[in-house]
């Protein structure tokens, strides 16, 4: 049928590529994959440079803490002042181990950038002569730690590298979510795959792309939730994929607490599979759970118990200082559980609230439209995605105001979760029409004008105040 199709388009004048017919040279032209590679590299590239010119500094109050980074009068860089709480045991490993170290939680950042930032290292250090002025004081877990400015900046490169290699493997399940099987055979082409620039450019990536940060760890987790919820459902062994995921994520928790999330909906489409035998059998369903709960508890409770070994506690930062998960009992015992529900119930809604201001509304009227579009193919597509995405925006909401923290930046994921469904969507456009050229050709503008207003547009989380340094 479709070999007579395009028998039947090449006899009309059209040429077919990968099963996608061609009228317009345009159409021809942004077909080749060297060329749309090269645009999207463009692109990535002139947001993330882009980030580097002079930031607009207001006088207005933000609790946005920065760490400037310059390197002219016209080019630097607000990164995060969390990234001196990360490159300083980075530096020093003694710094991670202590009993009260500040990124005791998550050593797998801290400590696969500094392995990869060690052939840097060396290089300044036998190369470059490096005089007593280029050092750096950092205070971190009490104590202060004098590092030469070199050092600083292979430490800093590693974890900046560290968040391109995060982008890179969010960039690839988005590929898969949209259908790209990644063989040598299929080349990701389209309009569809160049809208994984949404992966690079955006708001979380334009606060901590150039940061010693875990956040680039976000766009990871929901890419992941959202394309495994769907792929474990179709998967040939899925005990087996759930207990491989499951792994993979206990060790995503070694790098950001947020994996938890992803687990839990890989553990809720593979439920879904099996629900009709999940009814008849429930004792017998529940092993491959246990078991993947165990996997994926593995690689942190390994962690959790040498550092109980070595200081005889563990220190979460970010549990001390906010009572994550423990402020709800907290505030129940001081003022009733009907005030604590309420301030639940408040966060729950800040978390959505903060989601619809970044613009995500409009994109969930988008998708209710392509619903309404009443094509049987495209729902039959896009079910699986459109519940991954609401169930992931669901589970983080909860989770953080569980947690007590509902910054506006963690409520950016719960709307990116429809990358997928919208670059499934103009795929599917792709495949049907004759002529994608003005597909190609509207993406690639609309994408010019969204990554130089992302690059010079202010915030996108308040202005910035003040600076540690």
């Amino acid at each position: 049928m479709a070999d007579g199709r395009q028998a039947s388009l090449t006899r009309k004048g059209f040429t077919v590529l990968n099963g996608l017919p061609e009228t317009s040279t345009a159409t021809s032209l942004f077909e080749r994959p060297c060329l749309q590679r090269f645009i999207f590299i463009l692109f990535v590239t002139l947001f993330s440079v882009g980030l580097w010119l002079k930031p607009h500094e207001s006088g207005q109050t933000s609790d946005y803490c920065f760490w400037k980074i310059a390197v002219t009068k016209y080019i630097e860089q607000n990164a995060s002042c969390d990234s001196k709480n990360f490159i300083a045991p980075a530096n020093d490993l003694s710094l991670l181990l202590g009993p009260h170290s500040r990124r005791q939680d998550r050593p797998g950042t801290i400590l696969f950038a500094h392995f990869i930032a060690q052939p840097l290292v060396w290089y300044f250090d036998r190369f470059l002569r490096q005089p007593a002025v280029w050092m750096i004081v950092i205070k971190d877990s009490g104590r202060t730690t004098t590092m030469p400015m070199p050092h600083l900046v292979a430490y800093y490169a590693g974890f900046v590298a560290l968040n391109f290699i995060v982008l890179r493997l969010s960039y690839i399940l988005y590929l898969r979510a949209i259908g790209f099987s990644g063989s040598n055979r299929e080349t990701p082409r389209g309009a569809s795959a160049l809208l994984g620039v949404l992966i690079f450019a955006n708001n979380t990536t334009k606060e901590f792309l150039w940061s010693a940060h875990t956040q680039m760890f976000s766009i990871l987790g929901t890419m992941m939730a959202v394309y495994y919820f769907k792929e474990i459902q179709n998967s040939d062994t899925p005990v087996r994929t759930l207990c491989v995921l499951a792994f993979l994520c206990g060790i995503g928790m070694l790098f950001y607490g947020l994996f938890v999330i992803p687990v839990t909906l890989i553990c809720l489409g593979y439920y879904y599979r099996q629900r009709n035998a999940l009814l008849d059998d429930p004792m017998l369903q529940l092993l491959p759970l246990c078991f993947a709960v165990l996997l994926f508890s593995v690689p942190y409770g390994v962690w959790y118990v040498y550092i109980l070994h070595l200081n005889g506690a563990f220190y979460n930062y970010d549990i001390e200082t906010f009572r994550g998960f423990q402020w709800l009992t907290h505030l129940a015992a001081e003022q009733g559980w009907g005030t604590a529900g309420l301030n639940l119930a408040l966060d729950f809604w800040d978390m959505f609230r903060g989601a619809f201001s970044q613009g995500w509304g409009f994109l969930l009227l988008l998708g209710s439209l392509m619903i309404a579009a009443r094509d049987p193919e495209m729902k039959r597509q896009s079910a699986p995605l459109w519940i991954g995405a609401g169930l992931y925006a669901l589970s983080t909401a909860v989770f953080f105001s569980l947690y007590g923290i509902t910054p506006l930046r963690l409520s950016y994921q719960m709307g990116a979760a429809i990358f997928p469904v919208i670059g499934l969507y103009v795929r599917h456009l792709e495949e049907k029409t004759q002529s994608p050229g003005p597909i190609y050709v509207t993406t690639i503008a609309g994408l010019l004008f969204y990554v130089v207003f992302m690059v010079m547009k202010f915030g996108p989380y308040g202005p910035y105040i003040g600076s540690e340094g």
